[in-house]
């Protein structure tokens, strides 16, 4: 015959009581650990996700032989430094080509340009070299550049680049285009559909 003591069932139930609590512990745990499985499992796909996107525009011969990621990343980087570079130098050869070709304001008149600086609003277009440089004066920012860029695209122009500034309380709009065949532009219609958003 086995004998209880007083506290012989209060042991019992303590026991059972942390053998309770070991369990829920223990499960807690496992609940964590597959979440922090999940998230990585997630990170890792998402890695491989925009891995994949940056060799996919990296030309092939930039990764021939190239195994690792280390690698390929080494070479988007290098890729990516070669195009600031080109940029950069593309850049200094407009610019050159812009100054070397500016035109005087007597060309600027035969070219059908008004530059008469007297004038509240005004357009002039310098032919350059393949295309023409549009200058837009105006005292006010209401005619939105986006409204020049329209016309001259209407009228078989490439724009390339365009920049606004402000001088002496007047906004000056300068908006470059190309052109495969500077013939081919009518040069007072242009003008004129410029002139026409200013009055």
């Amino acid at each position: 015959m086995v004998e209880v003591g007083p506290w012989g069932g209060r042991k019992s139930r303590l026991l059972a009581s942390t053998s309770n609590t070991s369990n829920i512990d223990e499960v807690e745990e496992e609940k964590r650990r597959e979440i922090h499985r999940q998230n990585e499992r997630q990170r890792r796909q998402k890695m491989a996700t925009l891995f994949e996107s940056l060799r996919s525009v990296i030309p092939n011969d930039h990764l021939k032989g190239r195994k690792t990621i280390i690698d390929h990343l080494e070479e988007a980087t290098n890729y990516i430094k070669d195009l600031e570079k080109n940029i950069k130098e593309l850049k200094e050869k407009r610019d050159e080509l812009k100054q070397s070709t500016e035109p005087t304001s007597s060309s600027r008149d035969q070219l059908g340009a008004s530059s008469d600086p007297t004038r509240p609003n005004s357009v002039v277009i310098s032919q350059i070299v393949g295309g023409f440089d549009i200058e837009i004066r105006a005292k006010d920012d209401e005619y939105m550049l986006s409204t020049a860029i329209q016309v001259a695209f209407e009228e078989g122009l490439h724009v390339v680049s365009s920049t606004s500034s402000k001088l002496h309380g007047r906004f000056i709009h300068s908006i470059q285009c190309e052109v495969s065949d500077v013939t081919c532009v009518d040069l007072k219609r242009l003008e004129q559909r410029l002139n026409d958003l200013f009055r």
